[in-house]
């Protein structure tokens, strides 16, 4: 069930089944984040070339060469020329094309001297722009464009963006956000491009209602991985709300900060969990400890507020790989599959930073919310096999004891037992605070450190000797 590294465990002790199992969370990875491409839109794929742009304050001048991929304007405010060369062929082809805007600014557009729309209002008075839609596609009529040199004449305003912003134009793949192609009505970003966090959230509610326990519900309750699969769960809804609201640009800050806060939460709890695994059994108290230094230390200037949640989910990942394989290497041989879900999560956070939060992080989450479910269906066999056969010595050896009441159960540490006296077809459990609570099942164990001195009770030596 669980991805075993085949230099270290061959497939002599697993079947082709249980092998496929673990490597397909790793395969559907990869396709969600070729996804983008593969349903990329023929406006993405026909963007017409640009000659030159240049930006001046005002339409008189001075004009200097702009740069689009970090375009920010002087005072929130200028004009931006942009030179089009269009082919002869897309003339031919009589299909509409439009202009397609996205980013933090508001701008009305000129095209070959012809007013054309606008997305929003621009104005160079804060008090007096009106914020455009965050994505804008205006349609630029075939009779006022002509084979060769075309030119657009924007005057943009940019007052309601964020402080931190390398450039008003966003991108989407690797086309700039300011671009000429083949028209389409849909103004909002297009849901292929959010392929993996839209995919990923649906397996992130189904996994969020196989987390949450239910009242009758014998399995041990992990709230660590309830909180990673919620946590990310809100950061993917966050992430393609683009696709679904084409809200405003000045409400794109607290939808980036909605998405850098989670994000960053969702590296804090996965570093939690990865000391969770370490076999040093490390205290509530020193994993709380860890995760408040790494977090400062990422927060130090001069790291960006953006930033801070790649570092923490780095970090966590890279110090997951090393726990989870000393751990699986020494004790815990299933913690492999985890291993290299940390190995795949680290390595597109350190290779691929640039599109980390659209679709890496969803993407490499993947195969650790398989891990997680498939650790607590694991869990809940074995504590249901535990609950119809007794407590076993590996009960015993994970520091737990299942006790069954009344239909009811819970765990218990062992070393609050004292001993186990026979009560006739039932077993009568003796804590070091001296309650007894009797078990519906009967003395039918014999666990470590628990040795059967007679069928009528067993004792916990260990506290005996440590006397």
């Amino acid at each position: 069930m669980y991805l075993i590294p085949f230099g270290m465990h061959g497939l002599g002790n697993t079947s082709w089944r249980t092998a496929a199992m673990g490597v397909a969370p790793f395969i559907a990875a990869l396709l969600l984040l070729l996804l983008p491409s593969i349903l990329e839109s023929e406006s993405d794929q026909s963007a017409i070339q640009i000659s030159f742009s240049l930006m001046a304050k005002s339409t008189s001048g001075p004009w200097e060469s702009a740069e689009l991929a970090q375009l920010l304007l002087p005072e929130d405010s200028a004009w931006l020329e942009v030179m089009f060369d269009v082919p002869e062929h897309i003339i031919a082809s009589g299909k509409p094309l439009g202009l397609y805007l996205s980013g933090m600014f508001s701008a009305s557009a000129t095209w070959n001297n012809t007013a054309a729309r606008a997305k929003g209002l621009p104005d160079k008075d804060k008090s007096a722009e009106i914020p455009g839609p965050i994505d804008a596609v205006i349609h630029l009529p075939m009779r006022n464009t002509h084979a060769g040199s075309n030119t657009l004449l924007l005057e943009m305003s940019s007052h309601h963006k964020s402080g931190e912003v390398a450039s008003i134009i966003h991108r989407e793949n690797d086309l700039i956000g300011l671009r000429v192609s083949a028209y389409s009505a849909e103004q909002r970003r297009s849901i292929g491009y959010y392929a993996a966090p839209f995919l990923v959230a649906a397996l992130l509610l189904v996994s969020v209602i196989a987390f949450i326990p239910s009242p009758t519900s014998s399995t041990n309750f992990n709230p660590n991985s309830l909180a990673l699969v919620s946590i990310l769960g809100l950061a993917a809804l966050a992430e393609l709300s683009r696709a679904v609201f084409n809200y405003s640009y000045n409400l794109h800050t607290p939808r980036l900060w909605t998405i850098t806060i989670t994000i960053a939460y969702f590296g804090a709890t996965l570093l939690y969990y990865a000391l969770g695994k370490s076999i040093f059994k490390l205290s509530k108290r020193k994993k709380l400890g860890i995760v408040l230094i790494v977090a400062l230390i990422v927060c130090v200037p001069p790291n960006s507020f953006t930033e801070t949640p790649l570092r923490m989910i780095a970090i966590a990942s890279l110090l997951g790989v090393f726990l989870t394989a000393h751990a699986a290497w020494l004790r815990t041989p299933h913690l492999w599959g985890l291993c290299w879900a940390f190995v795949f999560l680290a390595g597109l956070a350190v290779l691929d930073s640039d599109l980390f939060f659209d679709r890496g992080l969803y993407a490499g989450a993947l195969p650790l919310v398989a891990f997680l479910v498939r650790d607590r269906g694991a869990s809940a066999l074995e504590t249901e096999s535990t609950l119809r056969t007794g407590p076993t010595q590996q009960s015993f050896a994970e520091d737990k004891i299942v006790i069954k009441s009344s239909s009811v159960q819970k765990l218990v540490p062992f070393k609050q037992v004292v001993a186990i006296h026979g009560a006739g077809n039932y077993s009568e459990i003796e804590f070091e605070s001296g309650e007894k609570i009797l078990d519906d099942r009967g003395l039918n164990f014999s666990p470590q450190n628990y040795p059967r001195h007679s069928f009528e009770f067993i004792v916990h030596t260990l506290p005996i000797w440590n006397t």
